[in-house]
């Protein structure tokens, strides 16, 4: 009885120490990107949504880059001898009604933006992403301020960048 009370409390340790070994190896970077590579080239995203006057493709760009630098993913390098590529096309935005009033006037529109990411490996001259559509939408009022709706604007820029970095280390 006692040696069986000894094993468990041994093999309850022993349990302890590999879900602590197990879970402290957790690396951001693992999935989709390859160990040779360290650097990365960030391509001035394509905008065929047609709305120019919005300058997505800068900002979105930008964004990028700044949740690669603040994951510490790769290091942004800006010349053609970097490890990888990464490139976008913006293929929509869209802000369209999706309920009315009783009296037919908009009620709840939705703004919604879909890219497609392109990662390529520089060192082997091959596709690590290709062409993975990766799309965000935000709700919101008709009656919405303009600032509140710049904001949800902000806010949906922000998470498509965060989505399209996540993309690029997870295989997911």
């Amino acid at each position: 009885m006692i040696l069986k009370s000894k094993i468990k409390i041994i093999l309850s340790y022993f349990a302890i120490l590999l879900s602590f070994y197990g879970c402290s190896y957790y690396s951001f970077s693992g999935g989709s990107i390859p160990k040779y590579i360290k650097s990365c080239q960030v391509v001035l995203f394509e905008d065929n949504s047609g709305r120019y006057d919005l300058n997505l493709s800068e900002i979105l760009t930008e964004k990028v880059k700044k949740q690669i630098e603040d994951y510490d993913l790769l290091e942004l390098d800006e010349s053609a001898k970097a490890d990888s590529r990464i490139f976008c096309t913006i293929t929509s935005y869209k802000d369209k009604i999706i309920s009315h009033s009783a009296s037919e006037v908009a009620d709840q529109k939705i703004m919604e933006l879909k890219v497609k990411l392109n990662f390529v490996d520089n060192i082997k001259n091959k596709s690590i992403i290709k062409n993975a559509v990766i799309s965000k939408d935000r709700e919101y009022s008709q009656s919405d301020s303009e600032d509140k709706k710049k904001e949800l604007f902000e806010q949906l820029l922000d998470e498509l960048a965060d989505d399209i970095v996540i993309k690029l280390s997870s295989n997911w």
